[in-house]
């Protein structure tokens, strides 16, 4: 089973960032933008609810439920990030 932990490691690894990183309220792009990616692949490969994957990252579930949104569009838009989701994906599966 993935834990929240997994998810972290993976994409810090994936990212060039240290988990610790992730988890900070580190506001620059080339930090949250992966901690988004981060929320995103939890939420796909856990069974975490939002209220428990908010605390894990010290936010609200509003702030992860907004989060999340976020990462899918910059999948969408931005080959970058979509290769850091892709390659924390494969890490993790």
């Amino acid at each position: 089973m993935i834990t929240i932990a997994d998810v972290i490691n993976a994409v810090a690894l994936e990212s060039g960032l240290a988990p610790e990183d992730l988890t900070s309220d580190i506001r620059y792009q080339t930090v949250s933008r992966p901690r988004a990616i981060a929320l995103l692949l939890i939420r796909q490969l856990t069974d975490k609810s939002f209220p428990q994957i908010g605390a894990a990252f010290g936010i609200s579930h509003p702030a992860v439920i907004d989060a999340i949104k976020r990462a899918a569009h910059y999948c969408e838009k931005s080959e970058g990030l979509k290769a850091l989701y892709l390659r924390s994906y494969r890490r993790l599966t």
